[in-house]
This record gives C-alpha cells, structure tokens and sequence, in this order.
C-alpha cells in the first residue's frame, strides 16, 4: 500500500493506493550434460554421482526441487539408458523442468550363460581409428553369468569375470590380465594369469534388455542391390555362390540372413540388421564393412532359438553383434572386429575376436535400437 498526502500549507489531505505485485515469470532450471558411463560387472550397473540441479529465480522466496523420473546420484544405474527428470518450483506455484540421460554401456565381451574359447585364435582389443595390430592391447574383457572355458592355446589379452561360476583354465591358455570367479578360478596344464586371480567374488546376475522383435512385416528390397534371394514375406535373405548384395545405409528387419560359398554381403555406411531368425556365414563367404569401423553394422538379433548366430567363414567382419537371447559362435579362420554379445559364446578352431575400444560412444545410439523406442 502507497499512501500520498498533499497540503496548501494550512489543509492536509492523504490518499492511498494498493499496488499488487504478481510474479509470472517461472523460475529456470539447468540439468547437467548427458552423462555416458562403462558397465562394471561388479556392481550390476554403474555407479554414478551427478550434482542434483536446485533451479533460480527472479523473485526471493523458497524454491523447491523435486526429482520426477530417474535415479538419485549416488545410485546404481542400470545397463541402458536412464533419464532423469527435475522440476522447481516457486513460490507462486510456477515451474521448470529439466532432463538429462545416462547410458550405461556395455563395453564387455559376453556370453551370459557360457563362454568357451578354445583353439588358436585370439581375443584381444584394437582401436578403429587405426589398424590391427597396430593398435592391439590387452583391454578385452569377457564376461559371463556362468562359467569362462580356456582350452587348447586360447589367449585372452584382457580380463576375464564370471559372475557367479567359474574359470577353467587348461592347456597352454593365458589371461593377460585378472581372471575373477563367483567361486573358482582352476588352473591346469601350463595355464597362465598375468594379473590378480580372485576367486568367490559373487557379483549381481547380469541381466540384458531383449530385442525388441521387429517383424513380420519384413524389410521390402528397396534398399538391397546386387545379386541375391530375397522373400520379403519371409523375410529370407540369402546369397550364395558368387553372389554379391549392398545394403544401403539405414535400418532393415530380416528373418534369416545367411551369406555362404563365395559371396559377398556389402555395407558403405551405417548400416543396423534387426533379426527374428538366424544368421550365418561360411565358406569363403564375407560380410564386407567396406568403412572397417565396426560401428557401422550391427546385427541385433531377438531369436531365442539355439545356434542363432555362426561365423564359419574365412573372411575378415567389422561388426557388432548383439544377440542375448541366443548362442553365438565364431569358429572360422575370420577375425572378427568389434564386439560380441551373446546367450553363450564360443570361439573355436580359428576364430579370433577382436575387441574394438571406440565402442563405447555408440551406445547412447544403439540401445534405442535395441529396446525399440
């Protein structure tokens, strides 16, 4: 309230006036940047610390922050992608919301029921930005709900965890880095672990999000070119002899793919194949990423079928595969480059994997695809 007075010298006079003040501007809020963090085996997740955002505002008074969606920091995050969501609120009931995503990424070689690598080959990792070996180095990690088999002379230049079984060693077999079992680490023969070995380090179940099923319908051919068979109500896509097909950059659900004798499946680009059946490849038969950044293909697979996906050929592949709910298994003379993960894994005869450690950014990207939305 104003109040105004006047006077002539002998006569006074006072008038008043209320003035309201009403606050329409909302207060404002600033979340933190996207946050992007590896999975670690030990804790079931990440665990991530952000700076909770408090909001500002134009008046004076109370703000009040509330978290809508997400995790407090301090929290365990989850394999995926999690979005946190604030609002403020001030003290003319006016708010502000915020929200910013953490992916957890899965930077680890996996077979959740099982993995077996015997023969020769070798699971090692490269960096895409150059070459192999160039730039090979010991930052595999494979891991596994179940037991972690090393036969024959299979060297893994890295770490190996299972979470709730064991580690078999036989034979000539390296680690190059720990070797952790939820209950036994066994050794035999000339078995060798160039790091700590930890044995009864239980960790949590490790658990992956499905694939979500993308057809039927199937991809139409409008995007594959070349020489190949191809039924779109089935969603069969098949090439044989000397057969020779590209895909086109961009997204295709298939049911099975299998690329045999001496033909030649073909990327230029980014290139994402969603399967309900199974993949295979054999012979001298290639999958010809011609980028060479393994990125650039991924096969996600939501078959729960045995044996859904086999390498046996004995062309090179720049790849990721992402198959949870089925066995995948590489045994050709190919090295594979990328990553692998699988309900079980076998490398076996001469199969070699190749670790690609760019892998990393991609998954803020990939578990959309995956999950479906």
């Amino acid at each position: 309230t104003i109040t105004y007075s006047a006077t002539d010298g002998t006569n006074t006079t006072t008038a008043t006036r209320t003035v309201n003040v009403v606050d329409t501007t909302p207060p404002t809020i600033n979340c933190p940047s996207d946050i992007l963090v590896e999975f670690n085996p030990a804790a079931g997740g990440a665990v991530v610390t952000y700076t909770p955002p408090v909001g500002s505002d134009t008046c004076a008074g109370t703000l009040t922050a509330t978290q809508l969606t997400g995790l407090p920091s301090g929290a365990t995050f989850p394999l995926g992608i999690t979005t946190n969501t604030f609002r403020v609120t001030d003290g003319a009931g006016l708010t502000a919301t915020c929200s910013f995503k953490v992916t957890v990424a899965l930077t680890s070689i996996i077979g959740l029921d099982s993995v077996l690598i015997s023969g020769a080959g070798p699971v090692d990792s490269y960096d895409s930005n150059g070459s192999y070996p160039a730039t090979k180095s010991s930052l595999a990690n494979v891991v596994s709900n179940g037991t972690i088999t090393l036969t024959g002379s299979a060297k893994v230049w890295g770490n190996v965890r299972s979470t709730r079984a064991g580690v078999n060693m036989s034979g000539a077999t390296q680690v190059t880095g720990n070797a952790t079992a939820g209950t036994t680490v066994s050794r035999s023969g000339s078995a060798t672990v160039g790091g700590t070995i930890t044995n009864n380090a239980l960790a949590p179940v490790i658990v992956l999000p499905a694939v979500s099923v993308c057809g039927p319908p199937y991809s139409s051919d409008s995007g594959i070119s070349g020489t190949y068979s191809y039924n779109a109500s089935t969603g069969d896509l098949t090439l044989s002899g000397t057969n020779i097909a590209t895909l086109a950059n961009g997204n295709y659900c298939f049911h099975n793919v299998t690329v045999g004798s001496s033909s030649q499946l073909k990327v230029n680009g980014p290139v994402t194949i969603k399967l309900t059946g199974t993949f295979n490849t054999s012979g001298a038969a290639s999958l010809n990423n011609t980028t060479l950044i393994p990125s650039n293909l991924r096969i996600l697979s939501s078959y729960t079928g045995s044996n859904g996906v086999n390498f046996s050929n004995s062309a090179s592949a720049h790849l990721i595969v992402y198959a949870p709910g089925t066995n995948v298994t590489i045994s050709g003379a190919a090295p594979l480059f990328g990553t692998v993960v699988g309900k079980t894994l076998t490398v076996s005869n001469s199969g070699m994997l190749h670790y690609d450690v760019r892998l990393l950014t991609i998954w803020p990207s990939l578990w959309p695809l995956i999950v479906g939305l």
